[in-house]
């Protein structure tokens, strides 16, 4: 459920943080650490469309066998099955082709979920040389344009490369954001991905850098992270979709505002020590810290945790975003209640 109203009216919502929203949050990611990441789905090209017309159905079923494979947790038998799903397209199909492109990113989701990290890159690069070529002139190659970069960018975070996997993350945002405003029919899930794109990111860069440096990598993203909170009301799924974004993009920022108050807390000797090497210092008090390992979490997690009874309210300061003039209007409060 979530409620809407003008900030100036209601800043007195704003007394203070509820102390409950961080421990559930911790709890809820280890929870999910013990199972399949919620966000996993996000990197596999699973909905059929005009790519698919003229594929046997031999080879759509390896491609679906795949992807199941994937979903349950099986990397290296979706592995085997998309190697002849490639074999076949790259004997069957054009040069410049949705459906090959398909077939290289879900080539590249298994290959870095077995742990071939490297290896993942060259199919996932390749599906985004063919797409940017197809995107003036097959409308569907965009939507798969903004996937293949989404992964290539997790891709080169998982191997350190935290730099060049801005880029491409940050045109994989941009992509969702201009797919949402063309869509209005299909932006709630258009949105998620774009949460969930840049959320990841920010998840294994944010904790990594001084604080100085922390708000001049949420402003390269700019403010579309708004985007969502202006859906809250839009029936059940925007308010889902809105308190997806409250839990994950704020509770990160949350957590390490949190966690630097445990820097202000050291004794005198250890706050000498922590002036003198303070960003390094930053750095590996984060990285020790396992509540804040990069992990999606879902409301239903939280929803959960919580005792019989009980509501978690979040609240949330925004821009309302106008569709018709693609402008920002005054600051407002949300509202989000999250029951068992």
């Amino acid at each position: 459920m979530a409620f809407s109203r003008n900030a100036a009216r209601l800043g007195w919502l704003l007394i203070g943080p509820l102390a409950l929203q961080p421990a559930l949050l911790a709890t809820a990611l280890d929870a999910a650490a013990k199972g399949l990441d919620r966000s996993a789905a996000s990197l596999l090209t699973q909905a059929p469309g005009p790519a698919n017309a003229g594929i046997p159905k031999e080879v759509q079923g390896w491609a679906d066998g795949a992807a199941a494979a994937y979903t349950r947790g099986d990397p290296a038998a979706a592995l085997r099955l998309q190697r002849r799903v490639l074999a076949w397209t790259q004997a069957n199909r054009p040069a410049l082709d949705v459906f090959r492109a398909r077939a290289f990113i879900n080539l590249g989701t298994f290959l870095n979920a077995v742990g071939q990290q490297q290896q993942a890159l060259a199919p996932t690069e390749e599906a985004v040389r063919i797409l940017r070529q197809l995107e003036g002139s097959q409308h569907d190659a965009r939507p798969f344009l903004a996937m293949a970069l989404n992964n290539l960018g997790k891709f080169l975070g998982d191997l350190g490369r935290h730099q060049e996997a801005l880029a491409p993350t940050k045109e994989a945002v941009q992509l969702y954001h201009q797919l949402a405003k063309a869509n209005p029919s299909a932006a709630l899930p258009l949105l998620r991905e774009t949460v969930s794109t840049e959320v990841s990111y920010l998840q294994g860069q944010l904790p990594l850098l001084p604080e100085a440096r922390r708000l001049e990598l949420l402003a390269v993203f700019g403010d579309g992270w708004q985007l969502p909170f202006s859906q809250a009301q839009q029936g059940e799924a925007g308010g889902a979709l809105a308190l997806f974004t409250r839990l994950n993009r704020q509770g990160l920022l949350q957590d390490i505002q949190r966690n630097q108050a445990l820097l202000a807390r050291s004794g005198p000797q250890q706050q000498s020590q922590l002036l003198a090497r303070k960003e390094q210092l930053e750095q590996e008090l984060y990285r020790q810290l396992p509540q804040v390992q990069p992990r999606l979490v879902e409301a239903a997690q939280i929803a959960a945790l919580l005792p019989t009874g009980s509501v978690l309210v979040e609240f949330q300061r925004y821009r309302s975003h106008d569709g018709s003039t693609d402008q920002f209007g005054p600051p407002r409060y949300l509202a989000l209640l999250l029951r068992p």
